[in-house]
This record gives structure tokens, C-alpha cells and sequence, in this order.
């Protein structure tokens, strides 16, 4: 019976394989949005830190030296000299490559305009506001990294990418300007202020009439309507994890699925402001909007809005180039159990009353301004008589009493001290 062979595995050429995987992974470090400004620098701390990790298991506790890198390196089988060499020069090459691409930026040609003004009633602040006010948002270099993309991934080589920057408004809190990147016949608008989103367009699908000067004057609102006319055509990209992957793909042309590329179950709310469900989107018959979108059309405020949301699904939906969090509409409804409570009035002489019959109920705020009676005199005399109350809708639910029951216990318990003299009598 002959001896059965065993394989010994060398637990040194284990740990060695796992060592330079880690250092692959390095040397294959993809240049994202996040890591762009300090790409080589990175990449070189973390190649020292695999090193020194590996010193530290074959010379424990003592000090670490250049002398006992290489020696743990060399019982692995690597030389850390030629490996750190090799990676510097890499790294330094690209580290011109990226300050080559944030010099062509910065040196870019200024526009006289706004490039993506503000639409429509989103310019939010007055020019009677504090100029010393802090509006600086946090930057992502979105531009530097398109430009990367266009150049060393596609191979274009830069003096065919044309660039122009924008001017900002002290009308907008936005404070970077989006930028308009024309290359590889696409038109791309991007910015690197923190939650704008980048809009890609196909430059010889544009709509008739379009052209590259009247887009630079359109905001994100109009964007949409050319990019829902035509979505096979042009794309709108929000900032998620894989946008620099979705950049490329759109970019090269090799997008099969448009919303399976663009991060899916983004939802884009209807634009036509004379379609009833302005502002939500529909998915599957369902009506979907963002928190202010809901607590507007369906007079719920913020504070039960929040409870009423707790928990719920949440599907991300595109409003002003920003991606937002979108809740199903029939879900808050459900939760709101007080819906059928009458609504108040929003004009007229009784505005914040619920007229029932000829009677007029009011909260006790409202009562106590009509009345010119203070509010804890109030409260305490529908808590003495135990007056009948109804629930009434203000924008929250909240209590309301009898304008005219509140008049008649006036006349018969009169308040000792009045906020404008007397109880009005009617």
C-alpha cells in the first residue's frame, strides 16, 4: 500500500498572495468624484500602511525601520524597494494627469450669464440679505472627474474638449456655477456644489429651435421637459454611489437601460402645472411625492406629516436636479385618520372658522383674537362649563369651540381684565 502524498501549503505564500492582492487593488484604484483631489496621495499611504503592516507581524513590537520593511517584505517574497519605486512613479504620473485637468478647468473661459439659472420661484434669496452670510456648500470636483473620464477613459484628447463657466447670482443661494463640457457630441452641464445634479444631452438630438446657447439659459425644470421628450437621448444623472459608472456609460454611448442605469426607481414628478397632480409622479397608477409636495396638496402639516411618515417605503425622486426622498400618497392617507375633520377657512370674515348651520367653531387662538378676551381666560371657561367641542382642520387637526357659545358664557362670567377693554359684544 503506497504512502498517500499530501500537498503542504506554505502559509508565507498564503500571506504573500494576500499581500500583493492588496496591493493590486491599489495599483487598479479607480479615480472617482470622492478621491480625485488626493488620488496619489492616497494610494501612497495606503501602500505604506500594507508595508508597515506587514513589519509589524515579523518584528512585533519593535520599532519599524526602512532596513525591516525590506526584510519583511523579502520572507514574503517581495521586494518593497523595487514595489514602492514603481508605484511612486505611477503615482506621480498621475498626479500630473489629474493637476493637468484642474489647471484646464480653472482656466477656463467665463460665460456673462448664468449658465442653469434658478426656474420659476426658486430664487431664495433677496438681494436685502446679509452678504456676509455663510453659503458655502460642500464641493464635489463632478467637472475635474468628467473631464478625466472624457479624457482617459474615452481617449479624447483635451484640446477638443470645450469648456465654459458660468457666473453666479448673489440672488441664489447656489454659489458654484455649472459648467457647460461639450466632447464626443454631447453637451453636459455639471457642478460641483454638493446635491445639483449633472445633465448630459446628445447634441444632434436636441428638440428644433435648441441649440447650445439657448440651453445654457434653460433651467433644471426645462431640462426635464427636453430630457422626458426624449430619454433615450439625454440623460439627467443625481449624485449616488455609481454616478461616476453611469457618467462613463452615458458618455461612451453604451447605456442599454436608461433607468436601470440611472440609479433604479428614480421617479420625475409631472411638470404641467395645469395637470391636477402637479408635482407627484406616477408609478404603476400611484401617485408619489416629497414631503412639502404632500403636506401642500393634501393640507397635512409638517409636524403630523413626520409622525404620519415614520416607516413608510421611500422611492428617490428627481425635483430641481435634486434627488429627494418620495413617499406614496395613499400610504400617508391611510395613516391619516383624521381626514375627514372639516377644513377651515382660508378668506373672509371667518377665516380659520368651520361654519356649521349658523354656528362658527374656532380654536381657542381664534376665538381669543375675535373676541379680544386672553386665551387662558378662554380655556378655563370651556374647562369650567365643559363646552361641546368639535375637531376642526387649520392645517393640523386640532380642538374648536362655539364663537357663539363662547359669546353668551362672556356675557354671563364677563373676565375681570380685558386685552382691548371690553369683550366685544354681538
Amino acid at each position: 500500500m503506497g504512502v498517500e502524498e499530501t500537498t503542504q501549503i506554505n502559509p508565507n505564500e498564503v500571506e504573500a498572495s494576500q499581500v500583493k492582492a492588496e496591493l493590486d487593488a491599489v495599483w487598479n484604484s479607480q479615480i472617482t468624484a470622492e478621491n480625485i483631489s488626493n488620488f496619489s496621495d492616497d494610494c501612497l499611504d495606503k501602500v505604506i500602511g500594507i508595508v508597515k503592516k506587514v513589519s509589524l507581524k515579523y518584528f512585533p513590537g519593535e520599532e519599524i525601520t526602512a532596513a525591516s520593511e525590506d526584510l519583511a517584505m523579502e520572507e514574503m517574497g517581495l521586494e518593497v524597494s523595487t514595489t514602492l519605486d514603481n508605484l511612486k512613479m505611477a503615482l506621480e504620473q498621475k498626479r500630473q494627469q489629474i493637476d493637468e485637468i484642474f489647471e484646464f478647468v480653472t482656466k477656463a473661459e467665463v460665460s456673462e450669464i448664468v449658465i442653469v439659472p434658478p426656474g420659476e420661484g426658486n430664487i431664495s434669496r433677496s438681494d436685502g440679505e446679509s452678504e456676509n452670510q455663510d453659503f458655502t456648500r460642500k464641493q464635489i470636483p463632478r467637472i475635474e472627474t468628467i473631464i478625466y473620464i472624457l479624457v482617459h477613459d474615452l481617449n479624447i484628447p483635451m484640446e477638443e474638449i470645450k469648456i465654459l463657466k458660468g457666473i453666479v447670482s448673489i440672488n441664489i443661494f447656489r454659489k458654484s456655477p455649472y459648467v457647460r463640457i461639450e466632447a464626443n457630441g454631447k453637451i453636459i452641464y455639471a457642478c460641483n456644489e454638493h446635491k445639483n445634479a449633472s445633465y448630459i444631452f446628445s447634441k444632434s438630438k436636441l428638440p428644433e429651435g435648441i441649440d447650445i446657447a439657448i440651453l445654457d439659459g434653460m433651467s433644471k425644470e426645462q431640462f426635464i421637459e427636453i430630457i422626458n421628450m426624449s430619454p433615450k437621448d439625454h440623460y439627467v444623472v443625481g449624485y449616488f454611489h455609481n454616478w461616476r459608472d453611469v457618467i462613463t456609460k452615458i458618455l461612451s454611448g453604451n447605456v442599454e437601460n436608461k433607468k436601470r442605469d440611472l440609479d433604479p426607481g428614480v421617479l420625475i414628478p409631472i411638470s404641467d402645472r395645469s395637470n391636477p397632480d402637479f408635482g407627484y409622479a406616477i408609478l404603476n397608477g400611484e401617485k408619489w411625492g416629497i414631503a412639502l409636495t404632500i403636506q401642500s396638496k393634501e393640507r397635512i402639516n409638517q409636524g403630523r406629516f413626520e409622525k404620519m411618515s415614520v416607516g413608510l417605503e421611500i422611492k428617490p425622486m428627481l425635483i430641481r436636479g435634486k434627488i429627494r426622498a418620495g413617499y406614496r400618497v395613499s400610504d400617508i392617507l391611510e395613516r391619516d385618520k383624521k381626514r375627514d375633520v372639516p377644513i377651515a377657512e382660508k378668506t373672509g370674515e371667518w377665516k380659520g372658522y368651520v361654519t356649521v348651520g349658523d354656528i362658527h367653531y374656532g380654536t381657542v387662538l381664534s376665538l381669543s383674537k375675535k373676541l379680544e378676551v386672553s386665551r387662558g381666560y378662554l380655556e378655563k371657561l370651556f374647562g369650567k362649563f365643559n363646552f361641546p367641542s368639535i375637531l376642526i382642520n387649520t392645517g393640523d387637526v386640532v380642538k374648536a369651540y362655539s364663537y357663539e357659545d363662547a359669546i353668551e358664557a362672556l356675557r354671563n362670567n364677563p373676565p375681570q381684565k380685558m386685552i382691548h377693554g371690553n369683550a366685544k359684544n354681538n
